[in-house]
């Protein structure tokens, strides 16, 4: 079987990228056979990713949330 989890659909491929982008995620730290970042994009979510997914996120919000005050 050869490593699918960087060979998604197109269907999600904008969201990915952004998630990559703004840091939300960052792959598992092994390499693919093509030398990026395996992203695991086709294995489920465990509750430990998930959490540290929404945490990024949320310090992402609050970011933008502060730098929006700051000018305001």
């Amino acid at each position: 079987k050869s490593l699918r989890d960087n060979d998604c659909s197109e269907y999600s491929a904008e969201a990915r990228q952004w998630a990559v982008e703004n840091g939300l995620m960052s792959g598992n730290g092994t390499v693919a056979s093509d030398g990026s970042p395996n992203m695991m994009w086709e294995d489920m979510v465990s509750r430990e990713q998930n959490i540290t997914v929404d945490k990024r996120l949320y310090d992402l919000i609050m970011e933008q949330v502060k730098k929006l005050m700051d000018n305001g």
